[in-house]
């Protein structure tokens, strides 16, 4: 009985993952989520008594799964400027959906950062792990002090590359930009 309550418990953070990025958290509702989930609204209560307690496990999902994939890219890519350009990927490898929907972290945290505070804290997290993660990048590279700069930057650069893709609906611009902050960043190596 367990498993299959983890089981619905994950499909209902799954689903309610996908629509705070299609649709945007405060226009997903629980109805929405149980939906989307095949899920009973009724029993939905047992596993979330609130949406703010979905929204925590969704930024714990999203964190977790970031953190799988940095520690990944950690040991099973040598150089800091190749395990950059696997990162600067996620988004050229996304395109469609960015410009469709916009970034999921960008879109959820300006959404969050516009109400209540404590909600955008819940994603901070992961913001704060990807701007360590590429300013050891920056580091590992050699570029000491400025690394914290650089990863500022290039976390900048992209989130605003996807922005400007998301306004445009045009997949092909990010990743043209994507191709010149590479090359960007091969200037640094």
């Amino acid at each position: 009985m367990y498993e299959k309550g983890a089981r619905q418990k994950q499909a209902i953070i799954e689903a309610a993952d996908r629509l705070f990025y299609v649709r945007g958290y405060g226009a997903s509702s629980f109805t929405d989520i149980a939906q989307a989930a095949e899920f009973n609204r009724g029993n939905f209560y047992h596993y979330f008594k609130s949406k703010e307690d979905i929204l925590t496990a969704v930024a714990e999902l999203r964190l977790d799964e970031a953190r799988a994939r940095l520690a990944g890219w950690d040991a099973g890519i040598a150089a800091p400027l190749e395990r950059l350009e696997h990162f600067l990927r996620l988004w050229t490898d996304a395109a469609e959906d960015i410009a469709r929907y916009g970034c999921p972290l960008g879109t959820l945290m300006a959404e969050l950062g516009k109400g209540d505070r404590r909600h955008a804290a819940m994603i901070r997290p992961l913001i704060d792990l990807y701007l360590g993660w590429i300013e050891a990048q920056f580091a590992a590279m050699g570029l000491g002090e400025e690394a914290d700069a650089y990863a500022q930057r290039l976390l900048a650069l992209i989130q605003g590359e996807a922005m400007l893709a998301h306004l445009l609906g045009d997949a092909d611009h990010l990743r043209r930009e994507a191709g010149d902050i590479g090359a960007w960043l091969a200037t640094l190596a």
